[in-house]
């Protein structure tokens, strides 16, 4: 096995700043030595109590994975997915992107990809068809989701999602002999206007980097790279990883075949960062410009939340409850710690039974919780019966996630839900009575408030406003405005008094 070196740059720069006396500029990062959280050492198996292998990522058999998002082995079918046309460079945002069927040379032909992520630490590792060679390869980390379009023309099918700030590119050469050159961590930053992950300014565009990406090699010290120096087997007991070499020999990596690399994000300021896509190639050179050959192309983090917020009614009278629903949707795989917000009720708790009872506050009752997980493609909801007083609120939900595991979430989504709740009219009744008998008395309702035109029932069936009377006893009548809210009022009329 062959080990990459690790950058001094970052070493010099570090040194550079502190005789410059910056150190009041610098954010200190606790570093992770990739290889201490997942094997990193030219081979798949799992060699060392508790530390995962990509065994344990692309395999169903062995041990359980302990990574917070893994993509198992992808393959890459001969004859599909390779890059086609001038504008498909890494320098180059993804809708001038092209690809078709074909072919590439076999030592640049990829047969699988995969990548896991276990806290900050991201790790990637492929095959090629055949070692007669040595290999450049690129792996993209995308934070935005990354897909192959179907339209046609300008030499090839479109690419579909463009680059976000902070969209990570690796590049690494395996040479024929075994050897790794220096691991170089580039960090797209050509959106004009759009600040990097964590809300903070891009860094400075490498000077090769065509103004769209930064070199932050100096940064990844512990950042580790591995091709493997003797021959490699997939187990039996693994049928779902499938490899032939371009000799037709199957479950053996040759010499140099297999690849690997770890990084930490953290050191990069990029811990905050979620990736949606990831995309590994061949190129034909090291350089930023080089070439680009063969791709494998799959999603990676869950980098997408939703939100839904519905009342019914949506209109109501006052004293009226009303029910909204809650639900946060998870539309990617890997499972998140999810909360929701509201503008007016603040933390909502999810029940652990599904579509119960939201409950409310910090901490959670039992029964409920937040965060609560959400599972890779699900969502969870609950309902909130309210009876506020009258006026027009427009509730804001906020649901957001981190991943499972330690990594940054998606970016929060909001939806809305307005509920009116109109206020009730209301009703008197007066008359002129005099303490002598009379053969008939006149009863008059006064109705307000609410929301004209009122209609007016009495229980003696008259609807008008006014009605006459001879006989003495209990006289009552209903309001209902233009909403259908009502109100009522009575009177027991006798030869003097109420």
């Amino acid at each position: 096995m062959t080990r990459l070196v690790r950058s001094p740059l970052g070493i010099a720069a570090l040194v550079a700043m502190v005789a410059a006396g910056s150190w009041a500029t610098i954010t200190l990062v606790r570093a992770v030595v990739p290889s201490t959280v997942f094997e990193l050492e030219g081979d798949i198996d799992d060699d060392v109590a508790g530390i995962d292998d990509w065994i344990n990522n692309n395999c169903a058999n062995p041990d359980a994975s302990h990574a917070s998002t893994k993509t198992g082995a992808v393959p890459d079918p001969f004859g599909q997915s390779i890059y086609t046309g001038g504008g498909s460079k890494d320098a180059i945002n993804i809708p001038s992107w092209k690809y078709k069927n074909g072919s590439v040379p076999t030592k640049d032909e990829i047969v699988n990809s995969y990548a896991a992520r276990y806290g900050d630490v991201i790790v990637l590792g492929g095959e090629r068809e055949s070692n007669d060679g040595s290999s450049n390869i690129g792996a993209w980390f995308f934070q935005n989701s990354i897909a192959l379009g179907t339209g046609s023309g300008g030499g090839g099918q479109p690419f579909t999602g463009s680059h976000k700030n902070g969209d990570i590119l690796i590049l690494a050469e395996f040479t024929i002999g075994g050897t790794v050159s220096d691991i170089r961590v580039l960090e797209w930053v050509g959106n004009a206007g759009e600040l990097c992950p964590g809300n903070v300014a891009c860094p400075p565009p490498a000077g090769d980097g065509n103004g769209v990406l930064a070199d932050i090699t100096a940064s990844a010290l512990n950042a580790e790279g591995f091709s493997n120096q003797s021959p490699v087997t997939i187990p039996a007991t693994c049928p779902e990883w499938s490899y032939t070499d371009n000799h037709g020999v199957s479950g053996i990596f040759g010499v140099n075949s297999f690849f690997e690399v770890g990084f930490d994000l953290a050191e990069l300021n990029l811990g905050n960062a979620c990736f949606a896509s990831f995309l590994l190639e061949t190129r034909s050179s090291h350089e930023i410009s080089a070439v680009l050959k063969d791709f494998s192309l799959t999603n990676f983090e869950a980098c997408e939340i939703g939100c839904g917020k519905s009342v019914a009614p949506a209109e109501v009278c006052q004293g009226t409850s009303a029910t909204y629903t809650i639900t946060a949707d998870n539309p990617g795989g890997a499972a998140l710690n999810a909360t929701a917000v509201d503008s007016i009720y603040g933390n909502i708790c999810m029940p652990d039974t599904a579509g119960a009872a939201c409950q409310i506050g910090t901490p959670c009752p039992a029964g409920s919780s937040s965060p609560f997980l959400l599972q890779g493609h699900s969502s969870r909801s609950c309902t909130l019966t309210v009876t506020p007083g009258a006026g027009t609120y427009v509730n804001n939900l906020t649901v957001s996630g981190t991943t499972v595991g330690g990594g940054a979430g998606p970016d929060p989504k909001v939806c809305s839900a307005t509920l009116k709740v109109n206020p009730n009219p209301s009703v008197t009744i007066d008359s002129l009575l005099a303490c002598t008998y009379a053969s008939s008395f006149t009863l008059h309702s006064n109705p307000t408030g609410g929301t004209p035109p009122y209609g007016l029932l009495w229980n003696t069936g008259d609807t008008t406003q006014n009605i006459t009377k001879s006989a003495t006893g209990l006289y009552s009548v209903t309001v209902t405005d233009a909403k259908g809210c009502f109100n009522n009022a009575a009177r027991n009329v006798g030869y003097c008094s109420d």
